[in-house]
């Protein structure tokens, strides 16, 4: 009677896989800098065009912690001309 082979997975496979896992990873925790700050970029710019939008122009005193609900430049009007007037 002929000997099948043995099944499972091959060592070299899961040595390759484990080794590829490990460096997706570390790629993730380097990238991981560059994903906060285009994440900045972009609020930083939405918020920028909201402002503008509005009729004013960002400056350092701009509240900008407080446009992160804000929806039009309607409402951005509003918040800005309340926050200055205060």
């Amino acid at each position: 009677m002929p000997v099948l082979p043995a099944f499972g997975p091959d060592p070299v496979f899961l040595a390759a896989t484990k080794a590829l896992h490990q460096s997706l990873s570390s790629i993730g925790q380097l990238t991981e800098p560059m994903r906060r700050f285009n994440a900045f970029i972009a609020t930083t710019g939405r918020h920028h065009r909201l402002v503008e939008t509005a009729g004013w122009l960002p400056h350092y005193t701009t509240p900008f912690d407080r446009l992160d609900d804000a929806e039009d430049a309607g409402e951005v009007s509003l918040l800005l001309e309340a926050h200055y007037s205060d």
